[in-house]
């Protein structure tokens, strides 16, 4: 039995490791990915799964593996499997240290090779060994994504962690533990008067962390492990196994937040070395967390981005406008701008959503842009494959996969966009199990005992949410 076995971990999707997010920014990194349709996906430490299956659902000819140590996340995720009926995953229980050439061959090679939560969070010789499959299984232009917490930041993070270890020490049962550590973290948080620096840090960590799900605090910073490294020392890793840095699942990753003086004192120390300017932001962003992208040695990587290697992939967004020329996104992220060229693209992304918009050699420019700053999301493939916007049926279907974490109890759904989204408001999951296509309007209205104004309206937000199919 692990600690995943005995309190079940958030396993939610993740939408920076879709294979069509990655195969927009291999492009850009000078790489020549896999077509996405039959594209071969990877995940190591998958507990449930969901984010593979989110994938799957919208990606039927792709075929994608997950390993994880644990047996109930699997069972439950072969679970899913079962009443989705779905073919192009498999989920198996594994210990990575055992993998080698044999799974390679059997499985692979991958295309896409994700790993989230393990790295530094596991004994060093399990982040060794993520490393040395990705060189093993990746495909010759295929993209690993690895996260892991970086220092210095860490340090800070590190340093409450200790505390409440101590604190929670001799706990064993997880509820009793995390019930002792919130109330720890509780009197933390209520700092000093007249705090210092150490001091005004614990506090304000401990408050963030107050408001974690149980499942974060008990996997995360009451995990027995937890070792940040810097950025460059994980490059140095990196390249022993023979890979190199290619990018961030983010995407762009600009100096925000900084005064024009520091980027370029950043930048000089680097003395042109792209990894150690890199290292220097971490510095002086104190940024505590990457979801790094690594290729193999061979490739010549570029980190200069090209609008032409965008043209023809497809860009949507979850913006909306909220003020004239203002928008903001799902995410929160922020923009302002009055110049008329990606406004009119704005506006046609959200007029259009919950489909995607082909992007054009003449739009690649402003689109490039856009995703820069995040408030549009690029593909290579169609947010919604089928022509026309779901939700305009008189039969309606919600996603298989949101019907049935619905009906499981779950709060929280996997959009056809990969976003995880809470259902809250209990008529909008009565609609969701109800919309399976063999109900039309008139017994849709009946059944939720609503107007067929009302009906339509709520069939329409959930289609702009990308959560129907028809």
């Amino acid at each position: 039995m692990t600690a995943y076995d005995n309190l079940r971990y958030n396993n939610l999707a993740n939408p920076n490791t879709h294979p069509g997010r990655l195969f927009v920014l291999a492009k850009l990194a000078g790489l020549n990915p896999a077509p996405l349709d039959t594209c071969k996906v990877l995940e190591l430490g998958t507990s449930e799964g969901t984010n593979l299956i989110g994938m799957a659902v919208a990606m039927p000819q792709a075929s994608f593996t997950g390993v994880d140590l644990a047996q109930l996340p699997i069972e439950r995720g072969n679970a899913l499997l079962a009443k989705l009926k779905l073919s192009n995953v498999a989920l198996q229980t594994g210990d990575l240290l055992e993998l080698g050439a044999e799974f390679r061959d059997r499985h692979g090679p991958f295309d896409y090779i994700l790993t989230h939560g393990i790295y530094g969070w596991t004994p060093p010789q399990v982040g060794e060994k993520v490393l040395e499959l990705a060189r093993l299984c990746l495909a010759p232009d295929g993209v690993a994504f690895v996260s892991y917490n970086t220092l210095p930041a860490g340090h800070i993070r590190k340093m409450v962690r200790d505390m409440l270890l101590y604190h929670t020490g001799g706990i064993d049962d997880p509820q009793e533990r995390l019930k002792s550590a919130r109330e720890f973290l509780t009197v933390l948080a209520l700092g000093r008067p007249e705090p210092e620096y150490f001091d005004a840090a614990a506090a304000d960590y401990a408050a963030t962390l107050l408001k974690h799900s149980d499942s974060a605090l008990f996997h995360d910073d009451l995990a027995p492990l937890y070792q940040p490294v810097h950025f460059h020392e994980f490059i140095d890793r990196a390249a022993v196994h023979g890979l190199q840095y290619c990018g961030e699942a983010t995407g762009y990753n600009p100096p925000r937040n900084l005064k024009k003086e520091a980027v370029e004192a950043a930048r000089q120390n680097s003395g042109g070395n792209f990894i150690r300017e890199q290292q220097y932001l971490d510095f002086l962003r104190m940024r505590g967390f990457r979801q790094t992208l690594l290729c193999h040695q061979e490739i010549a990587v570029k980190h200069d981005w090209s609008p032409s290697d965008i043209a023809g992939c497809f860009a949507h967004t979850t913006a909306v406008e909220v003020t004239e020329h203002n928008f903001t996104s799902a995410d929160n992220t922020r923009m302002s701008t009055s110049h008329p060229v990606p406004v009119t693209l704005m506006r046609r992304l959200i007029d259009s959503r919950p489909c995607s918009i082909q992007v054009t050699t003449e739009d690649a420019p402003v689109a490039l842009e856009l995703f820069k700053v995040g408030v549009i999301e690029l593909r290579g493939e169609p947010s919604i494959a089928k022509a026309g916007a779901p939700g305009e049926s008189q039969y309606p279907v919600a996603s298989p996969l949101a019907r049935q974490q619905i009906e499981m109890g779950e709060s929280v759904v996997t959009t056809l966009w990969h976003r995880p989204l809470e259902i809250a408001d209990d008529k909008s999951r009565r609609a969701l199990l109800l919309l399976n296509g063999t109900r039309n309007r008139e017994i849709l209205s009946r059944a939720l005992e609503c107007s067929r104004e009302v009906l339509d309206a709520e069939i329409a937000t959930l289609g702009r949410l990308s959560l129907l199919v028809e």
